[in-house]
């Protein structure tokens, strides 16, 4: 007999929560005597919680509940965020064009531009609705107040929550909003087709557009000086991702004559941003603008790749601001002789670098020295711009044409030569570590290009540059540093040939030989060579007192096994020890501790069992039948069939084990059995 579901034929009215007549009561006498009655916030928490399915509930509660509680929010004299989230609950699944029916433009307009904190994000929450559809956005786009208010809470939001939220509904309408035509580089899949009636709302506005050069420039309206940079700082944070949706419309020349005005210095600026980029920021004796606007110009350089727009844009001889960042970078006491300040301002200068470097390595390739003469405009911004010590930098490089990665090398030797610098084996230059590993792997492999006469670097650290032709041979590997570890981790990664150079190095330092060997960009070091670097990671790997060494050392191993550009695998397939590490299951004291995915244990035995998944991989990509056994495969080079035939089964028997071995699972701790 055929089973029957008998709540499929019974329809069981949806019932209201047994506080809602109680709720409504409290709201309207909070509209009775607003002054005298306080908002019961348990009851409307009790009440919220009770919405369990409020699409079933809507026709019930919204013709009464929704306007009660709007009017509540009007005179309400306690923090009203219990409000807002039942309102933001009782609303979540209505559309903007719901919403249509039961406010307009005002009502948004209100929400927006109230005082209190939790109104505004109510009205964001209800606003950002319209960026599901073009025709919404273009709804509002016709609302010049809204508008005009979103841009003002973008900007000037006292409240962080409420200026990142504005933040996310303006660039949303945006996106959605973004015609076909747009120059930017947002992927096609993102583009929704849209008008461009809410793209001319915020550029071809005269009226938004003014505001927002009065409310961030310093010629503009009154203001005190956290209100100006605190504008300045969130305008800087949204360009790059107007300038990645449409680059011609953020250049356009829509009104000079307002930027002009508006500008400081004497660098004529035509548009947002000219203006956002030299025309707004004073950096006389404001470390913290200085350092957000290096994050702007790196955020601009990522924002417009692959093409080259943002680095030719920064680099005109009449802007400067590539020139800035990479002098900052090199020679940072050209314009400031204050410590902190030089920490601070270089960090960020580095962050730049290493941007660009990542970022246009063709643009690099064709820099020389002439990136760090910098325009007369740009100094006139520090006030402690030593002219003395530009001059001589200027005579120096200015005509010889030293190339500019050239120079990047130089700087990182000069931080990564513990002869000079001691303390450096201890305190690695992370800045100086980042550019390194941003660096195109080619450009790491050459000698020195400055003699060591020139007194950049020690003679101990020129030599070990010189003899394995790669800066990388700096890198100390002891005392273990995290930081060095990771760096080298990296490398490996991205290229072969640096992987050989390091590895030769320490074999040459172990063995002493009379003719040290020479590292080939075609083969990796033999088995013997190699054991050196491998015996040294072990053994950091091997030492979990010193957790974030042994997590980066392991790191390293997954980095090498991991890499697609050449056959990581086979280096550690080669190594007996480090292999009988990796497939060793967690120690029975280790896997009965509680699990905690931050302890040292439960990271450790992640990673390795990581390294084992990847070997897994490879071994089955070589050839393993359904049998265990591994067969030959065309294209496979033989040690690595041999290899694969040793270590095959430990592999794969390892991989189906999971993270921790059966027998030994992880116990988690309860209250009851202590």
């Amino acid at each position: 007999m055929q089973s029957l579901d008998w709540r499929r034929h019974l329809t069981i009215p949806m019932a209201l929560p047994d506080t809602t007549e109680e709720l409504k009561a409290h709201l309207n006498a909070i509209l009775e005597e607003p002054k005298k009655t306080q908002l019961r916030v348990r009851l409307v928490q009790i009440f919220t919680a009770q919405l369990v399915d409020v699409e079933a509930l809507a026709p019930s509660l919204f013709p009464t509940l929704v306007p009660l509680l709007a009017s509540v929010l009007h005179v309400v004299e306690q923090d009203p965020t219990v409000l807002t989230v039942l309102l933001q609950k009782l609303l979540q699944n209505v559309s903007f064009t719901q919403l249509l029916t039961l406010a307009d433009h005002t009502t948004f307009l209100a929400l927006l531009s109230s005082a209190v904190p939790p109104i505004q994000l109510l009205g964001l929450f209800l606003l950002h609705k319209a960026a599901a559809s073009t025709g919404d956005v273009a709804i509002v786009a016709t609302w010049n107040e809204v508008c005009k208010e979103l841009v003002n809470t973008t900007l000037c939001a006292n409240d962080t929550a409420v200026h990142k939220e504005a933040n996310r509904v303006l660039l949303a309408f945006l996106l959605v909003d973004l015609p076909p035509s747009a120059s930017g580089d947002v992927k096609t899949m993102e583009r929704s087709g849209g008008s461009g009636l809410f793209w001319r709302r915020f550029f071809s506005d005269r009226d938004i557009y003014q505001m927002i050069l009065q409310i961030c420039s310093w010629n503009g309206s009154p203001g005190s000086f956290s209100e100006k940079t605190k504008a300045q700082s969130r305008l800087l944070g949204l360009i790059p991702s107007l300038a990645e949706m449409d680059w011609n419309t953020v250049t356009a020349h829509t009104f000079p004559d307002l930027v002009q005005i508006y500008t400081i210095g004497t660098t004529k600026a035509n548009n947002l941003l000219d203006f956002a980029t030299y025309g707004m920021v004073k950096l006389e004796n404001d470390v913290m603008m200085g350092m957000l606007h290096l994050e702007y110009l790196s955020e601009l350089l990522a924002a417009t790749t692959p093409s080259d727009k943002a680095v030719t844009y920064l680099s005109q001889s009449q802007i400067g601001k590539h020139q800035e960042a990479v002098g900052l970078f090199l020679h940072p006491r050209i314009f400031t002789r204050d410590d902190m300040e030089i920490g601070l301002l270089e960090s960020r200068a580095g962050k730049y670098c290493s941007a660009y470097a990542q970022l246009y390595p063709a643009h690099l390739a064709d820099a020389t020295s002439a990136s760090i003469i910098l325009p007369k405009d740009v100094k006139d911004h520090f006030p402690d711009f030593s002219h003395a010590e530009y001059s001589k930098i200027r005579t120096k490089f200015s005509s010889d044409g030293t190339r500019l990665v050239d120079l990047f090398l130089a700087h990182i030797a000069q931080a990564l030569d513990t002869s000079r610098n001691p303390k450096t084996a201890y305190e690695p230059p992370i800045t100086c570590l980042h550019l390194l590993t941003s660096l195109p792997p080619d450009v790491l492999v050459s000698p020195p290009p400055f003699s060591v006469d020139c007194g950049i670097i020690s003679r101990q650290g020129y030599d070990k540059w010189r003899s394995s032709n790669s800066v990388v041979a700096l890198i100390p590997l002891s005392p273990p540093v995290p930081e060095y570890i990771s760096t080298l981790g990296a490398l490996f990664s991205s290229s072969q040939y640096l992987y050989s150079i390091y590895t030769i190095l320490l074999y040459n330092q172990a063995a002493g030989l009379a003719t040290p060997l020479v590292a080939s960009p075609d083969a990796t070091p033999s088995m013997v060579v190699a054991a050196s670097l491998w015996a040294k990671i072990l053994s950091i790997a091997k030492a979990s007192a010193l957790a974030d060494a042994c997590l980066a050392s392991i790191s390293l191993i997954q980095a090498v096994a991991d890499t697609p550009r050449w056959d990581g695998v086979l280096e550690i397939l080669r190594q007996l020890q480090l292999m009988e590490f990796i497939l060793r299951p967690p120690e029975r004291h280790t896997a009965r501790r509680v699990a905690d995915p931050e302890s040292t244990e439960f990271r450790v035995a992640m990673l390795k069992y990581n390294i084992v998944q990847s070997l897994a991989k490879v071994v089955r990509e070589v050839g393993k039948d359904l049998g265990g056994n591994v067969r030959e495969v065309e294209g496979v080079n033989e040690e690595k069939v041999e290899l694969a035939k040793r270590w095959g089964n430990p592999i794969i028997q390892r991989a189906r084990m999971g993270l921790w071995d059966a027998e030994q699972q992880p116990v988690v701790g309860t209250m009851e059995e202590e």
